[in-house]
């Protein structure tokens, strides 16, 4: 029901989740997709990795953000 509703969103988060769906059947979309990603991220020293600007920017676009806030991301590694 989520990825429908992004899908309905204006704008870049509308034409991201576009009929998205949650599951991959195909293994070789699978590999092919993990290696997409992969090549996205871009390392620095000591074996930190930094998100892509433009995913930055879909993901602030999903949650929006507000001043006084807290966002609680328990994947964000060091958080810097």
């Amino acid at each position: 029901m989520l990825l429908h509703r992004l899908g309905q969103q204006r704008g870049m988060l509308g034409a991201t989740f576009f009929k998205a769906q949650n599951k991959i059947q195909d293994p070789a979309k699978l590999s092919r997709l993990v290696q997409l990603i992969d090549a996205e991220d871009t390392k620095s020293g000591a074996g930190q990795y930094f998100t892509p600007r433009v995913l930055i920017q879909a993901m602030v676009e999903c949650v929006q953000p507000q001043p006084m806030k807290t966002i609680a991301d328990p994947a964000c590694g060091t958080g810097a």
